[in-house]
């Protein structure tokens, strides 16, 4: 069979780690992002304007003073309040945004350059 190939089901959407982001000053991480964390308590929020992208490290909440609770929701899912962050790095979104978060040397990464205004 020359010339065929196999079509490859995406991976369901639980499966890939996601990040919503400008939902009410919080970025709203879902079950694999919490599990590409590693179920974190806190996490350290990272921002690369060149990019731009945020990043999220898992920490112990007395590892580091600049630590950001988790929150998890019985719903599933967990939420990270990060006005401070926000408006610091001067990110604010239009409306929420559902994005794809990948690991990249250590931290969950997601992408925003297109949707951060």
């Amino acid at each position: 069979m020359t010339g065929f190939e196999t079509f490859r089901r995406p991976a369901p959407e639980s499966d890939r780690p996601e990040i919503t982001v400008g939902d009410g000053d919080t970025l709203r991480l879902n079950e694999a992002s919490i599990r590409a964390l590693r179920t974190p308590h806190a996490v350290e929020l990272q921002f690369d304007p060149e990019v731009p992208a945020i990043a999220l490290r898992s920490v112990h909440p007395d590892q580091s003073p600049d630590a950001f609770d988790v929150d998890f929701l019985p719903e599933g899912g967990a939420r990270v309040n990060a006005e401070e962050f926000l408006r610091h790095y001067g990110l604010a979104f239009s409306e929420p945004r559902r994005l794809p978060a990948y690991m990249d040397k250590g931290v969950l990464r997601v992408d925003v350059g297109e949707v951060a205004r």
